[in-house]
């Protein structure tokens, strides 16, 4: 398993939460990441392989990309 396919099986979870929450849940949680990346954090979580799941960064544009109204 690579990095990529992590980041991708990532990011449609994260599009599945989003989906069941809905982007208001969403951006609040994304507010929450922006204040750990000024707080110094660039990585969001570990996958069980040891390597960056995904950086607070990718997280944050998904969601905002996601979320855009129209």
């Amino acid at each position: 398993m690579d990095q990529q396919l992590v980041k991708r099986e990532e990011l449609e979870t994260d599009e599945i939460a989003i989906r069941l929450a809905g982007c208001k849940g969403a951006l609040i949680f994304a507010r929450m990441l922006k204040q750990f990346e000024r707080e110094g954090y660039t990585i969001s979580h570990e996958s069980i392989l040891g390597f960056p799941a995904l950086t607070i960064d990718e997280r944050i544009r998904f969601i905002y990309e996601k979320c855009q109204p129209g």
